[in-house]
């Protein structure tokens, strides 16, 4: 079945890694049985202004000051300065939620961004990975780490979200394959080796 570019546009805002960061940080932190209420909001907020509205807020400025022509930028020259700043931003919020004695899951993905992002970063330099593909793949990834099997069948978004970007013209299969596979491996190689999940 072939997906129009209307779905896949739709696919494209609704399954945004900025956005992504939001929905995933929400399940983990609320499924946690342990933390108070408090605490829970306090892990979230964090979580949230660091994975989401410090690169969202950032990208939007680059756009008002007229430096990258769309929110998706979508110029492989120009996606490294946002790259960057989300490195930095989401590194910033792991050490607050380790500080904090954030969940393990939650520290570590949050982790995982800045790690993952890095390499995609490196990559930028030469070719246009698909930061789509690996921001819908390593969150899911961490959901299957905290809720086993029931979150498995999440992963039917990673091709999904991964052909929606080819059938916008936005990527080629190969770019999609290399984001999912940044997402999914290096994601639960990070979470198992060194966060012991």
């Amino acid at each position: 079945m072939t997906m129009s570019r209307h779905t896949a546009h739709l696919l494209s805002i609704v399954f945004n890694p900025l956005f992504n960061s939001i929905y995933v940080f929400l399940l983990l932190v609320g499924a946690d049985r342990d933390l108070a209420l408090e605490r829970k909001l306090a892990i979230f907020c964090i979580a949230f202004l660091f994975s989401s509205v410090v690169p969202m807020a950032h990208v939007a400025w680059l756009k008002w000051r007229g430096i990258i022509e769309s929110l998706d930028v979508e110029q492989r020259q120009r996606r490294l300065l946002p790259l960057i700043v989300g490195i930095l931003s989401y590194a910033a919020g792991y050490l607050i939620l380790f500080w904090m004695q954030a969940p393990a899951v939650v520290s570590g993905l949050m982790f995982c961004y800045a790690a993952n992002t890095l390499l995609v970063a490196i990559i930028t330099r030469w070719w246009k990975v698909s930061i789509h593909a690996t921001g819908i793949a390593g969150p899911i990834v961490a959901l299957i780490f905290r809720f086993g099997w029931l979150a498995v069948p999440l992963y039917a978004l990673v091709p999904i979200i991964a052909q929606a970007r080819v059938v916008l013209g936005k990527h080629t299969v190969w770019q999609v394959v290399v984001g999912a596979c940044i997402g999914t491996f290096l994601t639960a190689f990070q979470l198992y080796y060194l966060f012991h999940l």
